[in-house]
């Protein structure tokens, strides 16, 4: 027995040594970096939207050319595959006509076309997609949907980036229709704001 325990004692250090080891953790780490609520069983408490934020954010740069382009941003961060809750909340809103398509190459629908330019990012594709989810959810998991416009800073009184957003998703929280009247207020504030924002 005693020789089993130190063959077994020797491997593991002759693979941490020469980095195999190592390299697992980091992978496993990668990884697990974006977890899945529904997956994990953790459907995070939705908090009812109140407003945007003008929090100062390094938004990135393909957000802000879409807020000089006219249109509002609607992020929705998601695994492709293997996350049943992301699958439940793309085809809730899909039914409600906020988006169409499959995630992958998914647009916003008829009715919000026009104002809002979708971006549907699996975090498991690329460390830029993860990034721009850690900007507005220092939590990091998925689904996480953001929606971004411009508004007027109550404090200084400037029209500055505006962004709102939850994570996970339960059947109902949000309901699609507040889901809807978020975007309806962004579209409203885009429209109110655009002209005087200086960008």
């Amino acid at each position: 027995m005693k020789l089993l325990q130190v063959l077994s004692l020797g491997i593991t250090l002759t693979l941490l040594v020469s980095g195999a080891g190592f390299g697992g953790y980091v992978l496993s780490k990668r990884i697990s970096s974006v977890p899945c609520y529904g997956c994990m069983g953790l459907n995070p408490e939705f908090i009812p939207f109140k407003g945007f934020s003008t929090e100062d954010v390094s938004h990135p740069e393909w957000v802000v050319d879409t807020l000089k382009n006219g249109k509002i941003v609607f992020i929705f961060f998601c695994w492709y595959h293997g996350c049943p809750s992301c699958d439940e909340q793309w085809v809730d809103m899909e039914v409600s006509g906020i988006v169409k398509g499959d995630k992958w190459d998914g647009a916003a629908g008829d009715k919000y076309k026009d104002n809002v330019k979708l971006f549907s990012l699996d975090t498991k594709e690329t460390e830029d997609n993860q990034e721009a989810l850690n900007i507005y959810s220092n939590a990091g998991g998925v689904p996480t949907t953001v929606v971004i416009t411009l508004v007027r800073d109550n404090e200084t009184d400037e029209v500055k980036i505006g962004w709102y957003f939850f994570m996970g998703y339960q059947p109902g929280k949000p309901t699609m229709s507040n889901l809807e009247h978020i975007i309806e207020s962004a579209i409203y504030h885009y429209d109110e704001n655009r002209s005087q924002w200086e960008t």
